[in-house]
């Protein structure tokens, strides 16, 4: 099956909003490692919803699907009333939240069902970003990038990397009694790899190489491309619904955090 070998593929690449002329820096990698110990390979969902006041209360509309705001200003649920309790019951138990390949398998980051249907479209995010990185078109099926792009491909590739892909920088805006969502960012990070692994497979940085890594041109290109089209590539179905997913998380972590009682939003959700 296709998508089996793009598992077994993985990501090596990497696009974003970061410096189109070289990788992550070592002190960036050891943050990721410590995180996660080991480099995603895949997609992850980070941060924390900017741009609320300061939460005193939040209160759940089943009938409009949307949140209330210290009894004032509402909040359109980005998720359906369930997804958004399997995040925020995920994110109270673990705030990792996303997806990864080890040894050609998805495993899963945090506490979300790896047969939901969010999990599900982390992978396909994943998948389609390797089309555009690779210039895979058996990747990207039938999807049509923003612009009728066609990816390059980098037939020269010195030094391997991984691609770590996080939806992150999630931020708000009040417009009259509401608050919506103005940005957020598609940040993936190029990071050279190395020959070992963890104990269960997982991928490690090459901390020398990362030091002098230089992006290849076409990778740059494909990038550019991304980062230019940021808003017309989340309209693609997988990716809005993964950049939805982040929107949910970067919410709910700031109730977790506003040490609101999170079991009685829940009871009200469900």
């Amino acid at each position: 099956m296709r998508f089996k070998a793009f598992l077994i593929l993985g990501l090596t690449l990497a696009l974003g909003v970061l410096s189109a002329d070289s990788g992550t820096k070592p002190e960036a990698v050891h943050a990721v490692v410590a995180r996660y110990l080991s480099i995603p390979k895949g997609v992850v969902l980070e941060g924390t919803a900017e741009g609320f006041d300061k939460l005193t209360s939040v209160t759940y509309s089943k009938d409009e699907n949307e949140f209330t705001i210290n009894g004032k200003m509402q909040y359109k649920n980005p998720l359906s009333r369930k997804e958004f309790a399997q995040v925020l019951k995920a994110l109270c138990k673990d705030d990792l939240m996303g997806v990864t390949l080890i040894a050609g398998e998805p495993r899963v980051y945090g506490k979300l069902g790896a047969d939901s249907d969010m999990v599900k479209q982390m992978m396909e995010t994943d998948k389609l970003l390797g089309g555009i990185l690779y210039a895979f078109d058996w990747l990207l099926e039938d999807v049509k990038l923003p612009g009728g792009y066609k990816p390059k491909h980098a037939a020269n590739r010195t030094i391997p990397v991984v691609a770590f892909s996080r939806f992150t920088n999630y931020t708000f805006e009040k417009s009259e009694n509401t608050y919506r969502r103005t940005f957020c960012n598609l940040d993936v990070q190029l990071i050279p790899l190395s020959d070992q692994k963890t104990a269960n497979g997982g991928h490690l940085p090459d901390l020398e190489k990362s030091k002098v890594y230089v992006m290849e041109p076409e990778d740059r290109e494909n990038i550019e491309h991304l980062k230019t089209h940021q808003s017309e590539y989340l309209k693609i179905p997988a990716f809005a619904k993964t950049a939805a997913t982040g929107e949910a998380a970067a919410f709910a972590r700031l109730i977790r955090d506003s040490k609101l009682d999170s079991e009685e939003l829940l009871k009200q959700i469900k």
